[in-house]
């Protein structure tokens, strides 16, 4: 506390009286005097991870129940090997690299992007920063915060000036700095040591057999070198050459220099080829880091949520980071997975029952239960530079307010038979469906979830109750899609009441 009145502009008796208030409530609690931040992450059962069952043999980041495979089609992609339930746990990956958003800096842990607790802990250095334990300070001050530590107001008012005149201010600042701390994560000597390595992936073509995996491997990403405009690349290379010399300043190379000459040894200009190379991959390849939050206090009533809205999504987007095995799933605006963050590693579940052969899909953003296909399709052009082809392009699926209320397609329960009928008899194997039966069983399914999702809020702080309410949720939409098929309202609200009962349960929280 003495350390940190030494930095706060209080008149001495004000900083005094602090810390005579400080001294009596440890007298009368002595036990506080010995609170450690893990304490406080004891009683946060939703940022435990979970641990994978079975790990695929190659990548040990995903089950076993995917694999990676590569058809002219869809390049590298992602397929079921046996059915998948849904809620199985199927990719969890810490972040290769990650760097929290500015605005998040006075709530958020700087390293591992978690909420800041009362008790925080200040950059020895700077006050643009804050780490929720010793340990946290520790990596980032022996590590990349050393380079870019008193330097970021001016670092974002520069660099966001390069990157507004680029024309693309919306957000490609936050590429440039993740680029920035990912170099400055290795000491100059990794990158002489590793120099033939990343030298022949800097020249690499895609490998169909390439498992990404390793902080090297960022430079086996995809770039869409051939489509970037001149103008563009010319930006990203003043953006490289700006934290070139930022590097040069901060004595990354060995000496810290307060000017910086015209010319550059062999060494940084490698370094600055790295920076470029790692700012064109980026602006494709990352993933904002979310967390969720709170529900609104109107919308509970009695300690019970409210009939909302079809669709929603309570999160916000803190940061971003780099996932080279997750980037290997391909987009689809009506994926089958759904992801949460804990800290800053990402953990991936089924959001749908996956049949084996299957493919497993992610979401780049542009949901097809909330945007209609024109929008998806311009959105994904403009940022991702591809034509989508997912089968919810393709076959043009209804937006959640587009869709009937009462199943119309009901599904054949003969076993192994996955025949679906508008008709009471199934086109495949020619078995009875008793229609009134199974849509009796759906509303029995829909109002059992409904029930449970009025316990699934932010204000509830029985963590017990929220996982016992998320696994009814889960058993019952799993049914819901023995039922049923596309596109039932039903189902669609059903998947998006899983997502809550699951964000309640596991990752980032704002509150």
């Amino acid at each position: 506390l003495k350390d940190v009145l030494k930095f706060s502009k209080l008149e001495g008796l004000k900083a005094e009286k602090i810390l005579s208030d400080v001294k009596k409530l440890l007298e009368q609690e002595p036990s506080l005097g010995d609170l450690k931040i893990s304490d406080v992450s004891d009683e946060m059962p939703w940022l435990k991870l979970p641990v994978l069952k079975s790990v695929h043999p190659d990548i040990s980041t995903f089950c076993d129940a995917i694999d990676i495979t590569w058809t002219p089609d869809k390049g590298r992609h992602a397929v079921a090997n046996r059915d998948i339930a849904t809620g199985e746990f199927l990719i969890v990956e810490k972040a290769v690299t990650s760097s929290l958003y500015s605005e998040f800096k006075s709530s958020n842990c700087h390293h591992c992007f978690k909420q800041l607790p009362l008790r925080q802990i200040h950059c020895n250095s700077c006050s643009a920063v804050r780490y929720c334990s010793e340990d946290c300070r520790k990596i980032a001050t022996d590590g990349y915060h050393e380079h870019e530590c008193g330097i970021q107001d001016v670092y974002e008012k520069t660099l966001g000036q390069i990157v507004a005149e680029g024309g693309k201010a919306d957000g490609g600042i936050k590429f440039h700095q993740l680029a920035f701390k990912t170099v400055c994560m290795k000491p100059f000597k990794w990158f002489q040591t590793n120099s033939k390595i990343l030298q022949s992936k800097l020249k690499s073509i895609e490998n169909k057999n390439c498992v990404r995996s390793r902080y090297e491997d960022l430079l086996l990403l995809i770039t869409h070198e051939k489509e970037n405009a001149d103008s563009r690349s010319f930006y990203f290379l003043i953006g490289a050459v700006f934290q070139l010399r930022s590097l040069q300043v901060s004595g990354y190379f060995g000496t810290k220099k307060s000017k910086v000459t015209e010319s550059l040894t062999e060494e940084e200009l490698f370094i600055g080829k790295i920076l470029y190379s790692l700012i064109v991959r980026m602006q494709f390849n990352t993933h904002g880091v979310t967390e969720g939050t709170p529900d609104h206090p109107s919308d509970i009533i009695d300690g019970c949520l409210k009939r909302g809205k079809p669709f929603e999504n309570k999160i916000r987007c803190i940061g971003n980071a780099v996932f080279p095995t997750l980037a290997m799933l391909n987009h689809s605006c009506y994926s089958n997975i759904f992801k949460v963050f804990v800290n800053t590693t990402v953990v991936v579940f089924a959001s749908q029952n996956i049949r084996k052969g299957e493919e497993v899909t992610e979401n780049y953003y542009p949901v097809s239960q909330i945007l209609p296909r024109p929008e998806r399709r311009s959105w994904l052009k403009s940022g991702y530079w591809f034509e989508c082809s997912c089968v919810a392009c393709m076959e043009n699926y209804p937006i959640i307010s587009q869709t009937t209320p009462e199943p119309e397609i009901l599904r054949c329960q003969k076993e192994n038979c996955f025949g679906t009928s508008r008709s009471s008899e199934c086109p495949f194997c020619k078995a009875a469906i008793n229609r009134k039966e199974l849509k009796a069983e759906v509303e029995s399914c829909w109002k059992t979830i409904q029930s449970a999702r009025q316990h699934l809020h932010s204000a509830n702080t029985d963590y017990q109750d929220l996982v016992s309410n998320a696994d009814i949720v889960r058993k019952n939409y799993i049914r819901l899609q023995e039922l049923t098929s596309l596109h039932c309202q039903k189902l669609y609200e059903a998947e998006v009441i899983f997502w809550r009962g699951n964000r309640l349960t596991m990752g980032n929280r704002a509150y």
